[in-house]
Formats: structure tokens, sequence, C-alpha cells
């Protein structure tokens, strides 16, 4: 019996570190998530901003296009913007995207 007793402690054991570790894994994949999107939205304020204070306001359209954008793209805007001189162009810009 006490070898019984024995042999599950041990499995439990080993089982909850397997439950440890997938736990640790998962945190570690949700922060990375979590940091990921704190990235795109960080990057999607700054060109917002940017578009706002050389172009104006953007339109509602403009800002939900600007919203969907990955992080490499938001980057590659945010580089355009420097070449751009009227809202048109960065509409222009993201409806290539679109297209794209």
């Amino acid at each position: 019996m006490h070898q019984i007793e024995q042999e599950e402690v041990g499995v439990d054991t080993f089982v909850t570190s397997i439950e440890e570790l997938a736990a640790q894994e998962g945190e570690a994949r949700g922060e990375a998530r979590g940091e990921a999107r704190g990235l795109i939205k960080g990057q999607t304020t700054l060109v917002l901003r940017q578009i706002t204070r050389r172009f104006g306001a953007p339109s509602a359209d403009v800002q939900q296009r600007v919203e969907a954008l990955s992080s490499e793209a938001l980057l590659t805007l945010g580089e355009a913007l420097f070449d751009f001189e009227r809202m048109d162009e960065v509409e222009a810009w993201l409806q290539g995207k679109d297209e794209g």
C-alpha cells in the first residue's frame, strides 16, 4: 500500500510539474501577444498623431484603415509621411495597401 501511495505521489508531482510548465508557457505566450498588441497600439497612435499634426484630423475612414495596419506597414507609413504633402497622398498610400 505504501509503495502504491509513493507511486501515486510521484505521478501527481510529475503531472503538477507538467501543468506548471504548460501554465508558464501559456503565460509567456500571452505576454508576448500582449506586448505585440501594445507595440502596434503605440505605433498606430504615433502615426495618427503625425497625420493630424501634418494634415489635420484624419477622416474616420483613414483612421480605421491606419488602425488595421500591421506593425511593419505602420513603420513604412510613418516614414512615408515625411514625403507626403497632402492628405490625399496618405489616402492613396492606404488605398494601395488595401488593394495589395
